[in-house]
Order: structure tokens, then sequence, then C-alpha cells
């Protein structure tokens, strides 16, 4: 991952705001999907997210992030 998206500082001013988040990749090829998988889930544990949002039938399923 060549730069994060939102930036770390939007991330902790939606954290500081209660925005929940999600995690999605703009992998372009199957062996780049789940890139710095490890290093997302520390930055956001770091920032103080404990949980994210995914989504089965338009429902937000709300999971805790991994450690």
């Amino acid at each position: 991952m060549a730069e994060w998206f939102p930036s770390i500082e939007i991330l902790e001013l939606a954290h500081y705001y209660k925005v929940q988040v999600t995690f999605g990749s703009d992998a372009h090829r199957p062996e780049h999907l789940m890139g710095d998988w490890n290093k997302v889930c520390r930055t956001l544990r770091e920032i103080g997210y404990r949980d994210w949002a995914f989504f089965r039938k338009k429902k937000r399923i709300m999971v805790p992030i991994p450690e």
C-alpha cells in the first residue's frame, strides 16, 4: 500500500467524531488483495478503533478489528 486513503489524520478525526469505518482494497491483482492487512488492523487500533463495518444485504454489521 503506497498511501492511506483517507489519510491517518482524517481517520483520527473520524474516530474523534465517532465515525465508523470499513476496509477496502484497490488491488489490481489477486496476490495484492489484503496487502498490509496486519498494518491496517494495527494502525486502526492505535487510532482507537475497536470495530469496523461490513455490509450484508445492505445491513451494516460491526465486527471487532483483529489484534
